[in-house]
């Protein structure tokens, strides 16, 4: 019932795609630490490499914070589905700016904004997932976007 469900909506099975993606496309956080070792040595002097890390972790956290707020600034927009697809890119396009510049503070720019662009794509799309589906779904519904993540 649950999986006839989440496949013949017209939503869900994007949405799960699309985070099934990202997850596993853009597994940056984690090596958060190779980066500043190798990558980032064109760091300021005053930045330790244990510095480096920390200031990417509470960037991309931060960055997390300012997009949960600009989501209340959405709520009356429309067109949720093409909300999540939109931050879902820019996501990717801050991602990959941060993999592929060598200067550090264009590197922790890229990674506050993929911060945010996450919590805006996450919080829409799990509204999405509550708004759309029926009570008595709301768990298989809930389940195949945590297996997605």
């Amino acid at each position: 019932e649950g999986l006839s469900y989440i496949l013949h909506h017209p939503l869900l099975p994007g949405l799960y795609v699309l985070d099934w993606a990202m997850t596993v496309f853009t597994f940056y956080r984690e090596l958060f630490p190779i980066f500043a070792a190798t990558l980032l040595a064109s760091r300021p002097a005053w930045l330790s490499l244990r510095g480096t890390v920390a200031l990417l972790t509470s960037l991309n956290f931060a960055g997390s914070v300012v997009g949960s707020c600009l989501v209340f600034l959405m709520h009356r927009m429309p067109h949720k589905g093409r909300q999540v697809l939109f931050a879902t890119v820019l996501y990717g396009g801050f991602c990959v700016l941060f993999g592929a510049s060598p200067l550090w503070w264009l590197c922790a720019l890229a990674v506050f904004l993929a911060g945010a662009a996450d919590a805006i794509g996450m919080t829409v799309r799990k509204t999405v997932i509550v708004v759309t589906t029926p009570n008595n779904l709301q768990g298989r519904a809930g389940g195949g976007d945590n297996l997605a993540a």
